[in-house]
Protein backbone atom coordinates (compact mmCIF):
# COMPACT_ATOMS: atom_id res chain seq x y z
CA UNK A 1 0.00 0.00 0.00
CA UNK A 2 2.85 2.36 0.84
CA UNK A 3 4.47 1.70 -2.55
CA UNK A 4 1.20 2.40 -4.37
CA UNK A 5 0.73 5.62 -2.41
CA UNK A 6 4.22 6.61 -3.51
CA UNK A 7 3.17 6.11 -7.14
CA UNK A 8 4.64 2.67 -7.85
CA UNK A 9 3.77 1.06 -11.16
CA UNK A 10 2.47 -2.49 -11.55
CA UNK A 11 5.98 -3.63 -12.47
CA UNK A 12 7.48 -2.04 -9.34
CA UNK A 13 4.79 -3.58 -7.15
CA UNK A 14 5.58 -6.97 -8.70
CA UNK A 15 9.29 -6.45 -7.98
CA UNK A 16 8.47 -5.52 -4.40
CA UNK A 17 6.78 -8.90 -4.00
CA UNK A 18 9.15 -11.14 -5.96
CA UNK A 19 12.59 -9.60 -5.44
CA UNK A 20 12.90 -10.44 -1.71
CA UNK A 21 11.93 -14.08 -2.39
CA UNK A 22 14.49 -14.31 -5.20
CA UNK A 23 17.27 -12.75 -3.12
CA UNK A 24 16.44 -14.99 -0.17
CA UNK A 25 16.54 -18.12 -2.34
CA UNK A 26 19.82 -17.24 -4.04
CA UNK A 27 21.57 -15.96 -0.91
CA UNK A 28 20.57 -18.68 1.57
CA UNK A 29 23.24 -21.21 0.50
CA UNK A 30 26.18 -18.75 0.62
CA UNK A 31 24.82 -17.48 3.93
CA UNK A 32 24.77 -21.01 5.35
CA UNK A 33 28.39 -21.58 4.33
CA UNK A 34 29.39 -18.28 5.91
CA UNK A 35 27.63 -19.20 9.15
CA UNK A 36 29.40 -22.58 9.25
CA UNK A 37 32.76 -20.84 9.13
CA UNK A 38 31.87 -18.35 11.86
CA UNK A 39 32.66 -19.22 15.48
CA UNK A 40 30.94 -16.05 16.76
CA UNK A 41 27.39 -16.81 15.77
CA UNK A 42 25.85 -14.42 18.28
CA UNK A 43 27.85 -11.52 16.90
CA UNK A 44 26.89 -12.65 13.40
CA UNK A 45 23.21 -12.63 14.32
CA UNK A 46 23.37 -9.21 15.96
CA UNK A 47 25.20 -7.60 13.04
CA UNK A 48 23.03 -9.07 10.28
CA UNK A 49 19.83 -8.62 12.29
CA UNK A 50 20.74 -5.03 13.05
CA UNK A 51 21.45 -4.32 9.37
CA UNK A 52 18.14 -5.83 8.35
CA UNK A 53 16.28 -3.68 10.86
CA UNK A 54 18.27 -0.62 9.84
CA UNK A 55 16.61 -0.95 6.45
CA UNK A 56 13.28 -0.30 8.15
CA UNK A 57 14.63 2.98 9.47
CA UNK A 58 15.95 3.89 6.02
CA UNK A 59 12.51 3.27 4.52
CA UNK A 60 11.06 5.63 7.12
CA UNK A 61 13.39 8.51 6.17
CA UNK A 62 13.62 7.73 2.46
CA UNK A 63 10.74 9.98 1.32
CA UNK A 64 12.33 12.91 3.19
CA UNK A 65 15.62 12.40 1.36
CA UNK A 66 14.39 11.59 -2.15
CA UNK A 67 11.97 13.71 -4.10
CA UNK A 68 11.99 11.46 -7.17
CA UNK A 69 12.19 7.73 -7.91
CA UNK A 70 10.78 6.86 -4.50
CA UNK A 71 9.03 3.61 -5.57
CA UNK A 72 12.15 2.07 -7.12
CA UNK A 73 14.19 3.20 -4.11
CA UNK A 74 11.68 1.38 -1.88
CA UNK A 75 12.04 -1.78 -3.99
CA UNK A 76 15.83 -1.51 -3.78
CA UNK A 77 15.80 -1.10 0.01
CA UNK A 78 13.42 -4.01 0.55
CA UNK A 79 15.52 -6.26 -1.68
CA UNK A 80 18.71 -5.14 0.05
CA UNK A 81 17.21 -5.86 3.47
CA UNK A 82 16.69 -9.47 2.41
CA UNK A 83 20.45 -10.12 2.24
CA UNK A 84 21.16 -9.67 5.98
CA UNK A 85 17.76 -11.17 6.80
CA UNK A 86 18.67 -14.44 5.07
CA UNK A 87 21.99 -14.53 6.91
CA UNK A 88 20.34 -13.77 10.25
CA UNK A 89 17.70 -16.48 9.75
CA UNK A 90 20.29 -19.14 8.95
CA UNK A 91 22.55 -18.19 11.85
CA UNK A 92 19.60 -18.01 14.27
CA UNK A 93 18.44 -21.49 13.27
CA UNK A 94 21.96 -22.81 13.80
CA UNK A 95 22.30 -21.09 17.16
CA UNK A 96 18.83 -22.27 18.22
CA UNK A 97 19.92 -25.90 17.91
CA UNK A 98 22.98 -25.18 20.09
CA UNK A 99 21.18 -23.22 22.80
CA UNK A 100 17.87 -25.07 23.25
CA UNK A 101 18.09 -28.68 24.53
CA UNK A 102 16.54 -31.25 22.24
CA UNK A 103 13.84 -32.26 24.73
CA UNK A 104 12.62 -28.63 24.96
CA UNK A 105 12.80 -27.61 21.31
CA UNK A 106 9.25 -28.58 20.37
CA UNK A 107 7.78 -26.54 23.21
CA UNK A 108 10.05 -23.55 22.58
CA UNK A 109 9.26 -23.56 18.85
CA UNK A 110 5.53 -23.80 19.56
CA UNK A 111 5.61 -20.90 22.02
CA UNK A 112 7.80 -18.83 19.69
CA UNK A 113 5.48 -19.37 16.72
CA UNK A 114 2.47 -18.57 18.88
CA UNK A 115 4.03 -15.30 20.06
CA UNK A 116 5.10 -14.40 16.52
CA UNK A 117 1.62 -14.99 15.18
CA UNK A 118 0.00 -13.04 18.02
CA UNK A 119 2.32 -10.03 17.77
CA UNK A 120 2.06 -9.97 13.96
CA UNK A 121 -1.72 -10.03 14.11
CA UNK A 122 -1.90 -7.30 16.73
CA UNK A 123 0.68 -5.15 14.93
CA UNK A 124 -1.20 -5.46 11.64
CA UNK A 125 -4.52 -4.63 13.28
CA UNK A 126 -3.37 -1.59 15.25
CA UNK A 127 -1.19 -0.40 12.38
CA UNK A 128 -4.17 -0.50 10.06
CA UNK A 129 -6.30 1.33 12.59
CA UNK A 130 -3.64 4.03 12.91
CA UNK A 131 -3.41 4.49 9.13
CA UNK A 132 -7.21 4.72 8.96
CA UNK A 133 -7.20 7.83 11.15
CA UNK A 134 -7.65 11.10 9.28
CA UNK A 135 -5.93 14.40 9.89
CA UNK A 136 -9.32 16.13 9.60
CA UNK A 137 -10.39 14.39 12.79
CA UNK A 138 -7.59 16.16 14.69
CA UNK A 139 -7.74 19.67 13.23
CA UNK A 140 -7.38 21.32 16.63
CA UNK A 141 -4.38 19.21 17.57
CA UNK A 142 -0.79 20.21 16.76
CA UNK A 143 -0.20 16.57 15.84
CA UNK A 144 -2.84 16.53 13.11
CA UNK A 145 -0.17 16.33 10.38
CA UNK A 146 1.00 13.05 11.91
CA UNK A 147 -2.19 11.37 10.70
CA UNK A 148 -1.83 12.55 7.09
CA UNK A 149 0.14 10.85 4.32
CA UNK A 150 3.10 10.43 4.26
CA UNK A 151 3.85 11.22 7.92
CA UNK A 152 1.52 8.50 9.15
CA UNK A 153 3.52 5.87 7.28
CA UNK A 154 6.80 7.41 8.50
CA UNK A 155 5.63 7.21 12.11
CA UNK A 156 4.60 3.58 11.64
CA UNK A 157 7.94 2.62 10.10
CA UNK A 158 9.85 4.43 12.85
CA UNK A 159 7.85 2.56 15.48
CA UNK A 160 8.53 -0.74 13.69
CA UNK A 161 12.23 0.11 13.53
CA UNK A 162 12.38 0.88 17.26
CA UNK A 163 10.45 -2.27 18.20
CA UNK A 164 12.64 -4.48 16.00
CA UNK A 165 15.83 -3.01 17.49
CA UNK A 166 14.46 -3.86 20.92
CA UNK A 167 14.27 -7.43 19.67
CA UNK A 168 17.97 -7.33 18.81
CA UNK A 169 18.71 -6.24 22.37
CA UNK A 170 16.78 -9.20 23.76
CA UNK A 171 18.59 -11.59 21.41
CA UNK A 172 21.94 -10.25 22.62
CA UNK A 173 21.09 -11.53 26.11
CA UNK A 174 21.08 -15.14 24.93
CA UNK A 175 24.12 -17.01 26.17
CA UNK A 176 25.77 -20.03 24.60
CA UNK A 177 25.31 -19.16 20.94
CA UNK A 178 29.01 -19.06 20.07
CA UNK A 179 30.76 -22.23 19.07
CA UNK A 180 34.40 -23.17 18.86
CA UNK A 181 35.49 -24.41 15.48
CA UNK A 182 38.13 -26.97 16.39
CA UNK A 183 39.69 -29.63 14.26
CA UNK A 184 40.16 -33.01 15.88
CA UNK A 185 43.88 -33.85 16.14
CA UNK A 186 45.05 -36.73 14.04
CA UNK A 187 45.62 -39.95 15.92
CA UNK A 188 49.09 -41.41 16.34
CA UNK A 189 48.23 -44.40 14.15
CA UNK A 190 47.00 -42.13 11.39
CA UNK A 191 50.23 -40.14 11.56
CA UNK A 192 52.30 -43.33 11.33
CA UNK A 193 50.29 -44.42 8.32
CA UNK A 194 50.98 -41.11 6.55
CA UNK A 195 54.68 -41.35 7.36
CA UNK A 196 54.90 -44.88 5.98
CA UNK A 197 53.27 -43.82 2.73
CA UNK A 198 55.72 -40.96 2.34
CA UNK A 199 58.74 -43.29 2.72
Amino acid sequence: VFAIRLGASNFEVGLLTSLPALVFTVWSIPAARWVERSAKRMRFILITGGLQRLGMGLIAVMPFVLSEHRPIALVFLVGLMTVPQAMANVSFASMFADVVPQEKRARVIAVRNLMLGLTSTLASFFGGQFLALRASDFQDSPLSALFAFPLNYHALFFFAFAASMAGVIFISRIRGGDVALLRAPASASAKRGVNQRLR
